[in-house]
This record gives structure tokens, sequence and C-alpha cells, in this order.
């Protein structure tokens, strides 16, 4: 820690989609997103907010540092998305989905990441519960919104959503489908696989359905007709075909990977 004495906030406390506060030193220091210093009426300098504006454009995200409710400085990190991100969007997105980026970052930010992850849609600077509200509302629209996000930060999006995606383990997720690591490829291949098994039970369904109809419509237009009778051995062996077409799909949908 090069010397570097860490001192434990007392009363510290997380605002959600904003940032954190607590006090040290006795000095109450707020470390949060420019968008609260607007919402709490902090004052920034005409630099600060250009340097700010020039950041979020260029892909960086901007953390302030306010102490007693004056602004103190302003910290830069860099905010590239994961190796694996641009690949999972793609696999999403090949399963004819509309793939659009949800964040809680400066617009300029978040317009950066999309652009590197080639995502059209982009909703920026939202809280935790905004970005509920805005899922809410799309289901209320009649559209089927999937969401895919951390647990830690976003349980309420998940909650909200049509279908949910949890990435990460050890945290008790309000999600249908949780995955144990925070790599998104791995949620694209869940949503892969379940476009898959889809595809399968549905064309297994439509095997067994067309098979009963073609023998009842045979049985109707042919043997009923020419009053043949039909050896039970035959008709057990016809009936069975069904259960042979359904268990080989079935199978089938077993390998599935």
């Amino acid at each position: 820690n090069a010397g570097v004495n860490i001192i434990k906030p007392k009363n510290f406390r997380e605002l959600p989609g904003f940032g954190v506060d607590g006090e040290v030193n006795g000095k109450h220091v707020l470390v949060c997103s420019t968008a609260l210093l607007l919402h709490r009426n902090i004052r920034m300098e005409v630099q600060e907010i250009i340097y700010a504006d020039d950041s979020s454009r260029n892909g960086y995200s901007i953390v302030c540092v306010v102490v007693d409710g004056v602004l103190e400085g302003l910290l830069r990190f860099s905010n590239e998305p994961k190796p694996t991100a641009a690949a999972a969007v793609y696999q999403v997105a090949r399963e004819r989905i509309r793939v659009g980026l949800i964040s809680g970052d400066a617009q300029g930010t978040a317009a950066s990441i999309a652009k590197q992850l080639n995502i059209g849609d982009v909703f920026a600077e939202l809280t935790a519960e905004n970005k509920a509200r805005f899922v809410t509302n799309q289901i209320d629209k009649g559209v089927t919104v999937g969401v895919i996000a951390y647990p830690e930060t976003d349980s309420l999006m998940l909650e909200a959503a049509t279908v949910s995606i949890a990435l990460g383990s050890g945290y008790e997720a309000p999600a249908d489908v949780c995955v144990a690591g925070d790599d998104p490829e791995l949620a694209a291949k869940v949503i892969a696989l379940s476009s898959r098994l889809a595809k399968k039970s549905t064309l297994g369904l439509g095997l067994a359905f067309g098979y009963g109809l073609s023998a009842l419509v045979s049985f109707v237009a042919i043997v009923s007709p020419l009053q043949v009778l039909t050896p039970p051995a035959l008709t057990a062996l016809l009936g069975s075909l069904s259960v042979v077409v359904i268990t080989l799909n079935a199978y089938s949908i077993g390998k599935l990977k």
C-alpha cells in the first residue's frame, strides 16, 4: 500500500446507481457520479465539466470525490468491456434478438462501449430503479424483455424482466437462470442452447402430430372404406412408431450442448 494509511469510514452506505458516502476523520465524504452532483446541486467549475464530458465521450468513467459538500477531485477510469462481450452480443443477435445496453454510466461512456460491441440501442444514466422501470414500461407495451445483468447492482431489473439471466455466483439472484461466472459469453450460450431446445421440442411435437394425423387420415380414407381388418400386431406397430419418433427426438435434445 506504499505507506498509505487506509481509514475505515463510519456510517458507510451505498447509493445505488450513484456511488457511496460515509464519514472519514469527521468529514462527510461522497464518492459518486456526476449525475449525483447535479441532483444535489454541488458546484462544478467549467473546466471540470469540460474534463468530465471529454472523458465520457472517449469512453472513460468519471468518479467525483466530494468532501463536506465541496468537489475536491475527479477520478478517471478506463471502462473496457470484457474480451468476450462482443462475441456474446453477436451470438445473441444471431438468434434474432434485438440487443440494447442499459447503463448507469454517462451517455458518452455508454455510447462508447456500445460502439465497441456493435450495439445500436443505448439507454444511459439510469439508476437501478429507473432501469427496472424502463424494463416494465417495455413489457407493458407488449415487448418480451430479456435481461443479462449482475444481481449485486441490478437485482430490480432482473426481477422486472420477462426472462432474466444473472451473472456471477455467491449471490442470491431473483433471476430465471444463474450463470456461475461473470463471462457474458456464458449467458449467450445459455440463450443459444435454449433456442435450439425450443426448436427441437417443436420439431418433435410436429413430427408426432403429423404422424398421428396422417395415420388417422389413412385409416379413414383407405382402411375404413375397404373394411379391411387390421391385425392387432400391425396396429400396435404403427402406433408405436410415433413413440419412436418422440424418443429419438428426446435423445437428440439430451445431446444438445
